[in-house]
């Protein structure tokens, strides 16, 4: 697997939302925009960690204007889209994770790399929209059939239909 795929399959995920954000109104952003903060913090911490090889998922901004305000949120993923895009000629390269699973313990550090962490931010963009889904399903949005449903989930229905 080439990692240019999955840079562009990032990239897709991200104009996913952005896709979103291009017809939501304030006051439903008010409902998701938590999730797009926190999956575009994701994204960040990925990309500022790849030059030192060393990603730390705990030192999210958590930037409070990217949750309110639909401008910001779609600036904020159009500079990631440019990022993802920027490493398209790259390699793999080995990281070094820094990763909190228990509050009450230091952060668990653990060997990776860029492949891996690359999946993992796309899935965690994924269940993140199954849960925006879910809060724009409550208000009557219709969003695309696929939105909020892994890859694996979208193969099987297509074998299974």
């Amino acid at each position: 697997m080439s990692i240019n795929a999955l840079i562009n399959d990032n990239i897709a995920t991200l104009r996913e939302a952005d896709a979103l954000l291009g017809f939501l109104s304030a006051s439903h952003y008010s409902l998701v925009g938590p999730h797009l903060r926190h999956i575009v913090d994701h994204y960040r911490c990925l990309l500022a960690g790849l030059p030192a090889g060393e990603v730390d998922y705990d030192a999210r901004e958590r930037c409070r204007e990217t949750e309110l305000s639909i401008a910001k949120a779609r600036r904020v993923i159009g500079q990631l889209q440019a990022e993802l895009e920027a490493l398209s000629s790259g390699d793999d390269v080995s990281l070094t994770v820094r990763l909190a699973t228990d509050a009450d313990r230091p952060s668990i550090v653990s060997r990776s790399s860029l492949s891996r962490e690359l999946q993992f931010v796309q899935g965690h963009a994924v269940h993140h929209f199954a849960l925006i889904r879910h809060a724009l399903d409550s208000l009557g949005t219709q969003l695309p059939d696929s939105f909020g449903k892994a890859p694996a989930t979208l193969r099987h229905e297509r074998a299974s239909a």
